[in-house]
This record gives C-alpha cells, sequence and structure tokens, in this order.
C-alpha cells in the first residue's frame, strides 16, 4: 500500500511539473517568441500629455473620500486608518447604514467623524 501512494506520489508531481514547464506552447506556434501585448493608445488633445513619471512636491496630509461602502469598503476604511499621512474626510454609499459602520471604524481607530454622503444614486456628487 505504502508502495502504491509512494508511486502515486511521484506520478502526480512529474505531471504538474510537465504541466508547469510546458502548459503554455501550446499557445505559440513552433519557433515563435513571445512578443510584448500592444495596445492603440488614442493620440491626445493639443496641450495635453501623460502624467508618467511625474514628481510633484510631498503633500503633508492626503484627504481621502470613499464611495461605495459595500462589500470590500469597510476593509479599505480600516486599512486606510494605518496610513500616516492620510486624513479620511468622506464616506458615501447608497445605504446609510454602510456609512454609519465605516465612521465606528473612524471613532474605533480614534479618527474624527468624515463628512456624510447616502441616501441616492446622485449623493457621489455632493462628494466631489
Amino acid at each position: 500500500m505504502q508502495k502504491q501512494l509512494t508511486t502515486l506520489a511521484i506520478l502526480l508531481a512529474t505531471i504538474f511539473l510537465f504541466s508547469c514547464t510546458n502548459g503554455t506552447q501550446g499557445t505559440k506556434g513552433k519557433g515563435e517568441k513571445c512578443q510584448p501585448i500592444r495596445t492603440e493608445v488614442p493620440g491626445r488633445p493639443a496641450g495635453q500629455k501623460d502624467v508618467l513619471g511625474l514628481v510633484t512636491e510631498k503633500l503633508d496630509t492626503v484627504r481621502v473620500g470613499f464611495i461605495g461602502l459595500g462589500m470590500r469598503g469597510p476593509g479599505a476604511v480600516q486599512r486606510f486608518t494605518h496610513i500616516p499621512g492620510t486624513k479620511i474626510v468622506a464616506l458615501c454609499d447608497l445605504h446609510e447604514d454602510r456609512v454609519e459602520k465605516a465612521q465606528g471604524i473612524l471613532e474605533k481607530a480614534g479618527l474624527p467623524r468624515a463628512a456624510s454622503y447616502s441616501g441616492s444614486e446622485e449623493a457621489w456628487k455632493e462628494l466631489c
């Protein structure tokens, strides 16, 4: 029995390793090399440029507002309470109870309450 289990384990390990090393070969023809994916980028209007590599002066405080406090929102609020130099200034969700739950996270962290926005699908516009 032990020998059969050992043989099975070796077989499964071999199949796994083979699939890891050869799993992508079926997607390319023989001799065809992998190439970077190219994406068409529309031209920019006159006077606009990208901000890749942009460096600005350090901000003492970064003010943050959260729109959408459903499944992952409260966790995001909680994580931001640990980031030095951030201040959570606004919380927004269609449902007021979710905003209050997030306010509780701020209070538990010893932070002041943020401005609340809720009650309609347009409430987020008031935040901005």
